[in-house]
């Protein structure tokens, strides 16, 4: 499976908090870090959270963050995404993954996509088995 290299440190901060000196402070250690080490740094705040879809979308996702995977259900899914053409839809995928039963890998599906292995729009309304899926542009150490 080829994958990007590239890394992304976010922080996460209220709204309120952002502009205080040591907040500022840490953000540009963050950055200077960032440059240094070929990452992109950014901050989310509860306000970009709360925008739109993005917060029932993850408390969605939260849902199937301690589900089990195996590692080669995970290779399964890279490969096939790897080697796909886009958009494919989760349930696209979970019918290529189990074609005699799709709903069986779709718990395992929502949990790559809370561990970020695997993305979907959390912005374009509620997810769903419709949601467009696609390989996740930064490397995942582990799911």
């Amino acid at each position: 499976v080829v994958r990007s290299q590239h890394n992304l440190l976010i922080e996460c901060k209220p709204q309120a908090f952002i502009g205080t000196e040591e907040n500022r402070r840490k953000f540009n250690a963050a950055m200077v870090w960032c440059a240094e080490h070929d990452w992109s740094f950014r901050v989310v705040t509860d306000q970009d959270l709360r925008t739109g879809s993005r917060l029932s979308n993850v408390k969605f996702l939260t849902r199937y963050a301690r589900q089990v995977v195996s590692p080669e259900f995970k290779r399964r899914v890279f490969t096939l995404l790897a080697t796909a053409s886009p958009p494919r839809t989760m349930t696209a995928l979970a019918q290529s993954l189990a074609p005699a039963n799709p709903a069986a890998v779709m718990a395992d599906l929502w949990y790559l996509a809370f561990h970020h292995a695997i993305v979907v729009a959390l912005d374009e309304g509620p997810l769903s088995t419709r949601s467009t899926v696609e390989l996740s542009p930064y490397p995942v150490l582990e799911v």
